[in-house]
């Protein structure tokens, strides 16, 4: 299990900005320090709730926002993985024009 070393307390209540944004930005910021690497695992949706005193849902908002930002890649039953840099960059960059893309790591190509 991947210990949080994410501020508890990011989330301000007070704050004007919803908490999964307040959430996705320290989810972010953890990325960008390489707290999380490329291909780890982010912590659960249950474990980053507990962390951050917040319902799941808004957790999985926040984890749709690093979604929307290419930065991870949520699989079903395995949980939010870390994509590498260039990865996240090509996805950000084709979510702002509006193309589809997908993808395919090295590793995927040598599968086949």
């Amino acid at each position: 299990m991947h210990q949080l070393q994410l501020a508890p307390l990011c989330c301000d209540r007070e704050s004007h900005l919803p908490l999964y944004v307040q959430i996705a930005t320290a989810l972010r910021e953890a990325i960008h320090a390489e707290q999380f690497s490329a291909g780890s695992k982010l912590p659960s949706e249950a474990q980053l709730s507990e962390h951050f005193g917040v319902a799941r849902m808004t957790v999985r908002q926040a984890i749709g926002e690093l979604r929307n930002a290419g930065l991870v890649t949520p699989r079903q039953g395995r949980g939010a993985i870390v994509r590498e840099p260039a990865a996240a960059g090509v996805q950000q960059r084709a979510n702002q024009v509006g193309v589809p893309v997908r993808i395919v790591s090295p590793a995927a190509n040598e599968r086949g």
